[in-house]
């Protein structure tokens, strides 16, 4: 969705098309809506609707429909369902073990609340893959994440039982793949408050993702995507599971050829994410997002 009476491409945007690049959506299922078409004239929307188009020219988005609406007045809604209806729904895999990628947790204990009446943890988020039933049995990896004097990082996954499913007010006995999905656990609330399972991911116990402590990346950009030209800065950002680590540099596009990054302590692989609304990264607690370790059993203590 793009904002019709703001210039285009607005640095969220760039952000969004981006993420659509990187996770492969195909360009067929992808829909462009030009908002608040009711605040502006009919010349404007002409000259932004092209903007738009100039935008998207050569990227995954290139073939997207480009429907003008206005939400407050509900002008062309009629359409936008047409083109949602030709949107291919997503082929998930409900018999392959439960997956889901924590994406906000917190803890819903009112203060000054009795000890009997505590709850666990919330943890919020996508499922992947399979089906979380309430009462099974599951862990949450990395987990608990601790350094010792010479820097050697142990985690220790968080194990817990579903207590209870929720999607907005709805209660569930199971839940699968589609829409976000709130997840009750008996895992201490001061573990999960202030989104501090972010990135982590959420599976039965045993069959989690592996771990790792350090990772080498190899890639090109080249400054001839209309993408990163479009923009007053680019990113070059390794993204692992909600995590993400990147540098900004301004102009006209990252230089081509490769660039081969080996990011080999912890913290700098962990220590900040990128704020849209400051237009730069911000930096915040390696312990609690930590999402890359060590491969290996050694690490991960049971």
């Amino acid at each position: 969705m793009i904002a019709g009476n703001e210039s285009c491409p607005q640095p969220q945007t760039g952000e969004h098309l981006a993420a659509l690049e990187i996770i492969g959506v195909d360009p067929k299922n992808i829909v462009i809506l030009q908002n608040k078409m009711d605040l502006v004239r009919e010349s404007e929307a002409v000259e932004h609707c092209e903007s738009i188009k100039k935008f998207v020219e050569g990227t995954t988005a290139r073939l997207a429909p480009i429907i003008p609406v206005s939400a407050q007045l509900r002008f062309n809604i009629d359409a936008v369902v047409e083109a949602l209806c030709n949107v291919t729904p997503p082929n998930y895999d409900f018999s392959a073990d439960p997956r889901m990628v924590v994406i906000r947790s917190f803890d819903v204990n009112k203060p000054g609340a009795e000890v009997k009446d505590l709850k666990g943890g919330v943890a919020g988020g996508s499922i992947l893959q399979g089906v979380f039933k309430v009462g099974q049995e599951v862990e949450i990896r990395p987990g608990l994440i601790t350094r010792d004097a010479n820097g050697h990082c142990t985690c220790r996954p968080l194990r817990s039982k579903i207590v209870s499913l929720h999607a907005e007010q709805n209660h569930l006995q199971f839940a699968v793949p589609g829409g976000l999905i709130g997840v009750g656990t008996l895992v201490d609330p001061a573990l999960c408050r202030a989104d501090r399972l972010l990135g982590m991911v959420m599976s039965s116990v045993g069959k989690g993702p592996n771990v790792y402590v350090e990772i080498k990346a190899e890639g090109e950009c080249g400054g001839s995507n209309p993408l990163t030209k479009s923009l007053t800065y680019s990113l070059l950002v390794a993204t692992i599971a909600g995590c993400q680590d990147g540098r900004q540099q301004k102009g006209e596009g990252l230089e081509a050829g490769r660039r081969r990054d080996a990011l080999r302590q912890h913290r700098s692989v962990t220590n900040r994410w990128y704020d849209s609304r400051r237009q730069g990264w911000r930096r915040h607690d390696p312990t609690h997002h930590a999402i890359m370790y060590r491969e290996g059993r050694e690490d991960c203590v049971e």
